[in-house]
């Protein structure tokens, strides 16, 4: 049994109760929690389709392979994608990293007039929108790091704002871009598990962080 096992473990009990409301003060992160990442029993119409190109538990793929749980989207994390971005309903969707197909069916189902972004290192200007972009972090290699992380901080500082959902967040590269961003940031909430991380980086709202369950 490895040491980040142990702190998953550990961290259970809080990120349990947290994901139930208990001990979030501010009306956003509570809102957010409850209705949005806590929503599991609502089915919505898209569910059914979005299931059929998933795979099955991630813990389960974790345990069978770290590599397939890198690479495939289970449920569980297909469906909160879906949820946030019908939340926040943003005009532009930014990929980083490859993504598979199924996120291009959540992002056509969930906002089918959202303009749909490829990130590239070679050139790529920060989109500018009227309501905060939604960035999907899918994986990165190390020569792309300190791009993305660049990337991601201009994007934050101008405009509404960003909402950064990290995919493999198990993964130390991902890790490592997460905490490079939101420590420099000083607004804006976290909200993580060990599996996927999100940054609500909108002007406005206290710098607070919110381990849960995603």
């Amino acid at each position: 049994m490895n040491l980040a096992y142990i702190k998953q473990i550990l961290s259970w009990p809080r990120r349990y109760r947290t994901s139930r409301g208990f001990g979030v003060h501010s009306p956003f992160a509570y809102d957010f929690i409850t209705k949005v990442i806590g929503d599991r029993k609502s089915s919505y119409y898209a569910y059914p389709e979005i299931d059929s190109m998933c795979g099955s538990n991630r813990r389960k793929m974790t345990k069978e392979s770290t590599h397939i749980a890198n690479v495939i989207i289970d449920r569980e994390q297909a469906h909160l994608i879906f949820r946030v971005l019908t939340h926040f309903r943003p005009d532009h969707i930014i990929e980083v990293g490859a993504g598979r197909e199924v996120l291009l069916t959540i992002y056509e189902r969930a906002l089918p007039k959202a303009k749909i972004w490829r990130w590239s290192r070679e050139h790529f200007d920060v989109v500018q929108a009227t309501r905060p972009a939604v960035d999907i972090i899918n994986d990165a290699i190390a020569i792309n790091a300190t791009s993305i992380r660049v990337f991601l901080l201009n994007a934050i500082y101008q405009g509404p704002g960003r909402v950064i959902i990290f995919r493999n967040y198990n993964r130390p590269l991902i890790r490592q871009i997460f905490e490079e961003v939101t420590n420099v940031v000083d607004f804006g909430m976290t909200f993580t598990d060990p599996y996927t991380a999100i940054f609500v980086a909108i002007p406005g709202l206290p710098r607070q962080n919110y381990p849960t369950i995603l």
